[in-house]
């Protein structure tokens, strides 16, 4: 008995096509991994520390994550962004990014005021109420992932007080579109703050056990995709034996 590999063509591209696929999402969420890694270490180094008013930060820094702030100023009602795709207690929603104008700075702000849920419709977006008077707030700096997978990423279009959908905050995008200064990081707002909505604890954050598991499922797809095809394109034949010719 002999083994014959002959591929198939539309197996062969079919391979072709979605082997790398399986395999950039698996290296893709070992990255996810090390990203919360470096969270949790940010975190644990912040935590407990005073909050430090948002002109005192040093923003190149690269150990900002969770560190506690103080802003002072108002709410820009015009400019909120709604952060499309965040899950909340198996719920579909959006996070409310609001402009925020701190006093005596050339800078503005990103505050992310908190989840709500989505409406009925996707085109059914949520009435955002925004505080109109000056305030003092507390959040947290938020360090944004390196390398989100973004599906469509779409091109920011302002209508001075509507609500704008976007798929991730893309702080130098939106400060060029504005023509102004914006601190690099979002703000997390705490939560009992003066606009907040329900605000998701830094604490509820995932570990990297999760992206870990996610990635050798995506490399075993990948392992079987490959012994699915040279099975599917491998056959027996059975050897024939020359029998001597009678004289």
């Amino acid at each position: 008995m002999a083994y014959h590999f002959k591929p198939n063509w539309k197996s062969t591209l079919f391979t072709l096509s979605l082997l790398p696929i399986l395999i950039f999402l698996g290296f893709w969420q070992l990255q996810r991994a090390e990203y919360k890694r470096d969270l949790e270490k940010q975190l644990a180094s912040h935590k407990n520390q005073p909050a430090v008013d948002i002109t005192q930060i040093d923003t190149s820094s690269n150990s900002l994550a969770f560190q506690p702030v103080l802003l002072h100023g108002h709410y820009q009602a015009k400019y909120i962004f709604l952060l499309d795709n965040q899950i909340h207690r198996g719920r579909a929603g959006f996070s409310v990014i609001n402009l925020f104008k701190p006093v005596n700075q050339p800078s503005y702000v990103l505050v992310n005021r908190g989840w709500v849920a989505l409406g009925q419709t996707r085109t059914d977006l949520p009435t955002i109420e925004t505080p109109e008077e000056s305030l003092t707030l507390q959040g947290e700096i938020y360090q944004p992932d390196k390398s989100p997978l973004v599906l469509k990423d779409l091109e920011i279009h302002f209508t001075p007080g509507k609500p704008v959908v976007v798929q991730k905050i893309d702080i130098v995008e939106i400060s060029q579109k504005l023509s102004i200064k914006i601190f690099p990081n979002v703000i997390n707002l705490n939560s009992n703050q003066r606009g907040a909505y329900q605000i998701i604890s830094s604490k509820a954050i995932t570990g990297p056990e999760k992206h870990i598991g996610y990635a050798v499922q995506w490399f075993l797809m990948a392992g079987a995709l490959c012994i699915l095809y040279f099975y599917a394109n491998t056959t027996k034949t059975k050897k024939t034996s020359l029998k001597p010719s009678a004289k």
